[in-house]
């Protein structure tokens, strides 16, 4: 099945984590990218599409993490709300911090997402002062936007025998800290043949732990972009849009990095193509700011789609020379998994690897 453990550069055997046979790993691959680029989805992703959650068990396992990330996203909400109060002073009245404090006490009182947790929660989804101070203060409470879709997944978390489906599995956010990784086995490769996939933090903190991790000659970094990126802001920066810092961020990994220049293969992933036209249509501006050399005729999705893509592709080909073995557009609300260009492109450059390590194998056996 698949288990996380700490990178450490070796190829040993580990167990699968659920006391079955051990994994041989013949390859790695490196996710790096912004925040909110979608490389969580991206793992997730290929979890479901190496048949990773087939068994009861890991869905029920995965049942119980959904529930904890929930109950983690309504109390960052909350805390927003009330750091708000303490920068912006009489901004959030008294009764509404009250309200917002019982929430933090209720989620923080019970292991995941809870009954009582959502009803609290559902009352200030129409609530006229939570709904100004949004609009007003949007870039500080970037969790209120979410609260919608927070509760839909927590009304059914919260069903009892609730079990995840893929939509379940690919949708549920919460931000990476830190560098771990999760060993994967392949489909149809052999007994405990498996790919490593390590998964890091975007955020400008985060970035600084990129290199500590280990490259060598079975390494394939990602770079993961969101294509609905420009309508973000930076954390770290207000005045700088995602799509923008995550061009800048790949141009520093080409110049200086060894993880990104030494890896055997360099792929870009582009992201959220599924949410691209309705971004679009809403954020036109933000998108004009972020693409300000983009013709006056790109308009349309694909034609921007298209655009954003030349951009990145430039930047790792024609301006620093560097090859690219896969460019990958994906949707991550509605995928596909296993029928999708991200999973071929795993197996494609697993394959070689594997059916190596499967003859030598067997050539051991025969001796």
């Amino acid at each position: 099945m698949g288990n996380w453990c700490c990178t450490d550069g070796s190829e040993a055997a580990v167990s699968d984590g659920f006391g079955g046979e051990e994994q041989v790993v013949v390859g790695r691959l490196v996710l790096l990218g912004g925040t909110d680029a979608g490389k969580t989805t991206l793992l997730r992703m290929a979890q479901l599409g190496l048949n990773h959650f087939d068994s009861a068990a890991a869905r029920k396992i995965h049942a119980g993490y959904i529930r904890n990330c929930v109950a983690a996203q309504l109390q960052e909400m909350c805390s927003q709300f009330l750091l708000l109060s303490i920068r912006v002073p009489g901004s959030v009245d008294e009764a509404l911090t009250e309200r917002l404090q019982a929430l933090q006490d209720e989620l923080g009182s019970a292991v995941g997402i809870q009954k009582p947790g959502v009803e609290q929660a559902s009352e200030l989804l129409h609530d006229e002062q939570v709904q100004r101070l949004g609009k007003e203060h949007a870039q500080s409470l970037s969790y209120l936007s979410k609260l919608p879709d927070i509760l839909e997944q927590a009304r059914r978390a919260v069903e009892p025998g609730f079990v995840p489906t893929n939509a379940d599995i690919l949708n549920i956010q919460w931000p990476t800290t830190g560098t771990s990784s999760m060993v994967l086995n392949i489909p149809n490769a052999g007994a405990g043949i498996a790919v490593e996939l390590v998964d890091s933090g975007g955020s400008a903190g985060e970035r600084r732990k990129w290199q500590a991790i280990p490259v060598g000659n079975d390494t394939a970094v990602v770079f993961v972009v969101s294509l609905t990126s420009f309508s973000m802001m930076c954390d770290d920066d207000e005045k700088k849009d995602e799509l923008t810092n995550s061009l800048e961020l790949l141009d520093d990994l080409c110049k200086s990095s060894e993880l990104f220049r030494d890896a055997q293969e360099r792929w870009l992933v582009f992201t959220h193509v599924d949410q691209f036209a309705d971004t679009l249509a809403t954020h036109s501006a933000e998108y004009r700011r972020a693409v300000p050399e983009s013709k006056d005729d790109i308009v349309q999705p694909t034609a921007a789609i298209d655009h954003i893509r030349s951009l990145f592709v430039d930047k790792v080909k024609r301006e620093h020379g560097l090859t690219l073995e896969h460019t990958v557009t994906i949707d991550c609300t509605h995928a596909a998994p296993g029928a999708n260009d991200f999973i071929d492109a795993v197996h494609a450059f697993t394959r070689p690897r594997y059916s190596q390590q499967s003859t030598e194998l067997n050539s051991d056996n025969n001796v």
